[in-house]
């Protein structure tokens, strides 16, 4: 419901084509309605930013990829310190490293990221 109020207000935004934003899109939704929520965001906003962590992408994504017919973008970011995790970004030459971390692009990495914890 939240989703569909705040599409109403992209839509009168007049002249201007405003990102949706959302932080953690689907980490407090039931798995049965996730894949709802998935399918109905592409018919919501011209642009859907979310920030997610692995737990979100289960019943989420999949309807999400289904639903959309634009090209989407995955970049995965997270701080050094994950040796396993640094290796495999470090493989990759779709990754960029920053000062205390990486950016990865890619749906690949992107699917098979997992992190429970933050290593000090």
């Amino acid at each position: 419901m939240g989703y569909a109020f705040l599409s109403t207000l992209f839509n009168r935004a007049n002249h201007h084509e405003l990102p949706f934003v959302v932080d953690s899109p689907a980490n407090l939704i039931d798995f049965d309605i996730r894949a709802n929520v998935g399918e109905l965001v592409p018919r919501l906003t011209g642009q859907f930013i979310a920030f997610t962590i692995s737990s979100e992408r289960e019943r989420f994504l999949d309807s999400l990829r289904e639903a959309s017919n634009a090209d989407i973008q995955y970049l995965t970011l997270f701080r050094q310190g994950v040796n396993h995790l640094a290796e495999k970004a470090k493989a990759s030459p779709a990754t960029i490293s920053t000062l205390d971390g990486f950016m990865v692009s890619g749906a690949q990495f992107f699917d098979e990221f997992q992190q429970d914890t933050e290593e000090a």
